[in-house]
C-alpha cells in the first residue's frame, strides 16, 4: 500500500471504508473485559502442536494478492514458497480430561487478520476448548498472500472481489488446525529467552528510507533524530519430556516487505524463509512466528539485488540469532498460564484534521472496538495487538509490563483484528505514511496502550509471575 499513487489515495479509501462504523459512538472509552482464564498456581504443561497448509490455488482462478495498492488487484501468477497456519495449544492443570486452562497462539503466512476471519474461526471450532477468550490469531504481514477475503467493497476495490471459497477454505484450515493441536496435548516442557538482534531492523520513518524500493539509502541510522527501533528477538522452545523439540515461537518486530509490489508470487517473504531454516535444522519441529510492533520497523536493507534471494538472506540472519538464543534456555515442566481479552471502545475515527461528529447514525457492520488480548505463559506473556502499532507504542506497553513483573513480556501485533496502524502523540504529530493510516487520532497509541496493560493486570490475579 506504499507506491506514490496509493500513499495518500489508500488511508483515504480505508477511512471512508470505516467511517460509518463511527457516526454514533457514546463518549469516552470503555474497556469490556469477555472473559479471563487461569490456572490457580504453576501446574504440569500439556502441548500439542500442528499446521496445515493453505497456499490458494492460483493456477485454477485468479487470486489476487494483498498489502500493496499498487497491484490493483491483479491476480497472483504462481507460488513461489508455501504458505502455512500453525497452531500451538499449552493446557496447564494436569491431565487432558480434567477441567483445565488452554490457550491457542495461532500463526498464520497472511497479511492481516480481519474481525470476519476470527469470527468465522471461532464458529468452526465452537466445543473444541478454544473460544474468544484464548485464542490469539496472528498474522505475518507478508505482502505476497492472498487477498479477497474482505466483503467490504472499497477494499475490494484495490485488492480484488471477495472469494467465498477461499475464504472459505482458509478458515476452515485454521479451524482445523487448531482442533489438531489440541487432540495432541502432551506432557511437555517450555523455556524462554530473548537478546538484542542489532542490525536487523531500522525505523522505517528514517529519511533515509524510500518506501517504494524498501530500502535505506544509507548503512547506518542518521545521528541526528529520534528513530526508535524495537531490536529484541523474543524465542520460546518447546520439548516433550523426552528432550525432542517439539515448536519454536519467534516474535520479531520487522515488516515482511522484502518482496515488492511488482511480486505477483505466493511467498511468505522472510518470515517463510526463517521458519524453512530452521525447520530444517529439528526434526519434526514446527517453527511459528508472530510479528511485533512493527508499524514503523523495516528489515535493514540497503543494498540493491535478487528480491528472492534477499528474503532467503535475511530470513537465515533472522534464524541464526535464534540458534544462538536456543543454547542457552533453562526448561520449566509446570508453568502457570492465563488469557485475557477486552474489547476497548475506540474514539471517533479521523483523517489526518478531519473528524467525524457522533451525532450521524448507522454502523453497517464494522467495528467500533479494538479487540485487546494477554496471554501469560509463566513469567511471559503475550499482548495481541490487532493492527500496526509502532515500536515507541510496542516498547511502553512491555516497560510498564516489566513494572507488572513479566521478565519476558512481547507485543504480538497484527493479532485477532485489523484497526490500522497504532502512533503515538510525538509521532503523529510529525506526519508520514504511519499518521495517515492511524485512523484514531493523536491518542491512538495512549488508549490501546492503557487497555493492553489491563489485559496484562488481569493474566495476574493468580500471583505475581516469579523470574
Amino acid at each position: 500500500m506504499r507506491d506514490k499513487n496509493s500513499r495518500v489515495f489508500i488511508p483515504l479509501v480505508f477511512f471512508l471504508l470505516l467511517f460509518p462504523a463511527f457516526f454514533f459512538l457514546p463518549g469516552g472509552t470503555r474497556p469490556c473485559l469477555s472473559d479471563t482464564l487461569e490456572t490457580g498456581g504453576e501446574a504440569p504443561l500439556l502441548v500439542g502442536v500442528a499446521r496445515a497448509d493453505i497456499t490458494p490455488p492460483v493456477d485454477q482462478r485468479g487470486i489476487p494478492l494483498n498489502g500493496y495498492g499498487a497491484r490493483k488487484g491483479k491476480p497472483a501468477t504462481g507460488v513461489h514458497d508455501r504458505i502455512f497456519v500453525k497452531a500451538l495449544v499449552l493446557s496447564s492443570n494436569g491431565l487432558p480430561e480434567k477441567e483445565s486452562v488452554r490457550v491457542a497462539i495461532v500463526t498464520t503466512d497472511l497479511c492481516m487478520i480481519t474481525r470476519d476471519i476470527r469470527r468465522e474461526v471461532l464458529s468452526k471450532i465452537e466445543g473444541s476448548g478454544i473460544d474468544d477468550a484464548n485464542l490469539l490469531l496472528s498474522a505475518s504481514h507478508t505482502h505476497s498472500a492472498p487477498a479477497a477475503m474482505d466483503r467490504r467493497w472499497l477494499i475490494e476495490r484495490f485488492f480484488g472481489d471477495f472469494d467465498e471459497e477461499l475464504f472459505d477454505t482458509i478458515t476452515s484450515q485454521i479451524a482445523k488446525t487448531i482442533k489438531e493441536a489440541g487432540a495432541r496435548l502432551r506432557p511437555a516442557k517450555l523455556g524462554i529467552a530473548s537478546t538484542t538482534a542489532q542490525g536487523l531492523n531500522r525505523n522505517r520513518r528514517e529519511p533515509t528510507y524510500n518506501y517504494d524500493t524498501r530500502l535505506f539509502s544509507t548503512p547506518s541510522p542518521p545521528p541526528e533524530g529520534d528513530f526508535v527501533t524495537d531490536s529484541e528477538l523474543w524465542v520460546m522452545e518447546v520439548a516433550g519430556q523426552d528432550g525432542e523439540v517439539i515448536a519454536l515461537l519467534v516474535n520479531f518486530a520487522a515488516h515482511a516487505t522484502v518482496l515488492g509490489a511488482d511480486n505477483l508470487l505466493v511467498s511468505a517473504d522472510w518470515p517463510g524463509a526463517m521458519q524453512r531454516s530452521l525447520e530444517g535444522d529439528l526434526k519434526d519441529t514446527i517453527v511459528l512466528y508472530t510479528n511485533g510492533a512493527a508499524g514503523d520497523q523495516a528489515p535493514d536493507d540497503h543494498v540493491e539485488g535478487n528480491d528472492f534471494g534477499k528474503m532467503e538472506q535475511f530470513g537465515e540472519r533472522v534464524a541464526d540469532e535464534v540458534r544462538e538464543l536456543l543454547d542457552g534456555i533453562e526448561f520449566k515442566d509446570e508453568v502457570r498460564i492465563a488469557s485475557s481479552m477486552l474489547y476497548q471502545e475506540l474514539p471517533r475515527l479521523s483523517y489526518k484534521f478531519l473528524a467525524l461528529p457522533r451525532f450521524l447514525t448507522g454502523r453497517f457492520g464494522f467495528e467500533t472496538e479494538a479487540a485487546i488480548m494477554a496471554i501469560r505463559i509463566g513469567d511471559a506473556v503475550l499482548v495481541g495487538i490487532p493492527g500496526e502499532p509502532i515500536a515507541e507504542v510496542g516498547l511502553e506497553i512491555k516497560r510498564e509490563s516489566r513494572k507488572l513483573g513479566f521478565k519476558y513480556p512481547v507485543v504480538v501485533g497484527l493479532a485477532n483484528d485489523y484497526i490500522g496502524y497504532i502512533v503515538n502523540e510525538k509521532e503523529y504529530r510529525k506526519g508520514g505514511y504511519e499518521t495517515t493510516m492511524n485512523f484514531f487520532g493523536k491518542d491512538a497509541g495512549a488508549i490501546i496502550s492503557e487497555a493492553a496493560l489491563k489485559a496484562v493486570k488481569e493474566t495476574l490475579s493468580s500471583g505475581t509471575p516469579r523470574n
